[in-house]
């Protein structure tokens, strides 16, 4: 018997189970989530959401590829609206300094 081939529960490490691809994208999502509503507060939006994009695209090599996918778009729709939400703060501090 090679060791590919040993009947050890414990020995599967390196294969990827089809629910572990389902939480990644599941965690991906609910990441995503949380980016848009934290995207007031950009630093954490953005790492929030770099995370989920990482887990959504580990993800997406399983068969839950929608669920990951959404996970993607939210997560990528949260470092956007955190852009845009930090670039607004600058420009009105700016103009209030600036006067």
């Amino acid at each position: 018997m090679t060791p590919s081939e040993s009947t050890d529960p414990g020995n599967d490490n390196h294969v990827k189970k089809a629910s572990d691809f389902q939480k990644e994208s599941a965690i991906s999502v609910i990441l995503g989530v949380f980016s848009l509503i934290l995207s007031v507060i950009p630093l954490i939006a953005f790492m929030i959401a770099i995370a989920g994009m990482a887990l959504g695209a580990k993800g997406r090599q399983g068969s839950y590829r929608g669920l990951a996918t959404a996970g993607i778009v939210l997560n990528l729709l949260g470092i956007i609206l955190a852009m845009v939400l930090w670039i607004v703060a600058f420009a009105i501090s700016a103009q209030k300094h600036s006067h």
